[in-house]
Formats: C-alpha cells, sequence, structure tokens
C-alpha cells in the first residue's frame, strides 16, 4: 500500500491487537449497519442481518495493523470488484473506550471508519 500512514495515536500500542483480536463489532459510521466479528485469523462482517457477509483472513504486521485478504463475500458490490486472494490494510489510529478509530486501504485508495465493541 503506497499511502501515507495517517498518525497512530493509541498511546499503548499493544491495546490495537489485544482490543480487535477477538471480539464482536458494530460499524458505527455505516448507514448499512454492518457488524464485524473477529476470531484468531478470520474476519467476517455482515450486513443488517440479512446473510450478505464477506469473509477474509487476517494478518496481524504490527499491532496496529493487519492486512486483510479477500476469501469470499455473498455482498453484490464487494464480490464484484474483488476477487479471492486480494489483499487490503487497516490501520488502527485511535481508541477511545470502547470505539476504535481507523482507515481501510483497497487499491491505493483509502477510507476512514469508526468501529465500536460490543462483545
Amino acid at each position: 500500500m503506497s499511502a501515507e500512514k495517517s498518525k497512530i495515536i493509541v498511546k499503548d500500542k499493544k491495546l490495537c491487537k489485544q482490543i480487535m483480536q477477538l471480539g464482536e463489532f458494530e460499524q458505527a459510521s455505516n448507514v448499512a449497519k454492518a457488524r464485524m466479528s473477529m476470531q484468531d485469523s478470520i474476519q467476517l462482517v455482515t450486513w443488517n442481518q440479512q446473510g450478505i457477509y464477506t469473509k477474509s483472513k487476517v494478518v496481524w504486521v504490527d499491532d496496529c495493523v493487519y492486512r486483510i485478504i479477500f476469501i469470499e463475500s455473498t455482498n453484490p458490490l464487494e464480490s464484484s470488484i474483488m476477487k479471492k486472494g486480494d489483499e487490503g490494510e487497516i490501520r488502527i489510529t485511535e481508541i477511545k473506550a470502547d470505539e476504535i478509530f481507523y482507515e481501510v486501504g483497497f487499491n491505493g485508495k483509502w477510507f476512514p471508519g469508526k468501529l465500536k465493541k460490543i462483545k
């Protein structure tokens, strides 16, 4: 990924991985109300409890950065622009209580996001 990195302002960077590696999250900035489950090395994102999902492998680069490798999706938009093996990068930039701020990069484009840990 060849984009300029945002400043990561997490005081204890080990918290990123500790908080994100296992758990359930809700996308606080997503109109479609996506939920994300992180289980070991698998990330599963589901939308609106309609059985629409995207499954990716997770590879941690460091405590606040991980790569996602696309496995499969039933989301028509995502499956039309990504194929198995495509990669993206997630950078956790800030943690405030139960809110995790991040940016996600695919194909040289970066997008901000916010998650709330729910389990």
